[in-house]
């Protein structure tokens, strides 16, 4: 029984370090697997690391791109706002001088107009007057033709006694 306990003894010593060698090689796969993940996963975190700081790099860049561009467009802005007020001054600088223009003008015309009335009546009593002296012209050219008659006939009578 002491061979037997021995040899089961030496059983249970080889499969305890079959077992352990087992567990060994298990527990060292394990190891090395979990080194491997770590280190992929090292590896991966640094590659994304990198990725996010070129995400980070290009937001950058693009966010100065954008600061650049915004301020192109608000420069821009600014500068059409600026042209359009003052096309608007000259604009209302030029319908404030086009009223005052049309003030002076229509000021003129309604001068000439008053002017042109005056005118008017004055020719309406030259035209009255002139038919009055043409009516008094009649009126006298008829009494020195009728006193011419009657210097011709004085004359003819002067002129008939006379002979006689």
């Amino acid at each position: 029984m002491a061979k037997r306990d021995e040899s089961a003894a030496d059983e249970l010593n080889r499969a305890t370090n079959a077992l352990a060698a087992q567990h060994d090689d298990a527990l060292a796969k394990v190891e090395r697997t979990c080194a491997n993940a770590v280190q992929e996963l090292a590896l991966a975190t640094e590659n994304h690391r990198v990725e996010i700081d070129g995400y980070a790099q290009n937001a950058a860049e693009e966010r100065q791109r954008m600061e650049v561009i915004h301020e192109d467009v608000v420069r821009d802005w600014r500068r059409h706002v600026e042209e359009l007020t003052d096309t608007l001054r000259a604009s209302q600088d030029d319908i404030e001088e086009l009223e005052m223009t049309v003030a002076e003008k229509a000021a003129a015309v309604d001068e000439a107009m008053v002017r042109a009335h005056t005118y008017e009546q004055n020719a309406q009593r030259l035209g009255q007057h002139n038919r009055l002296l043409a009516f008094e012209l009649e009126e006298k050219t008829r009494r020195l033709d009728t006193a011419i008659d009657k210097l011709d006939e004085y004359k003819r009578y002067v002129a008939g006694y006379r002979l006689r």
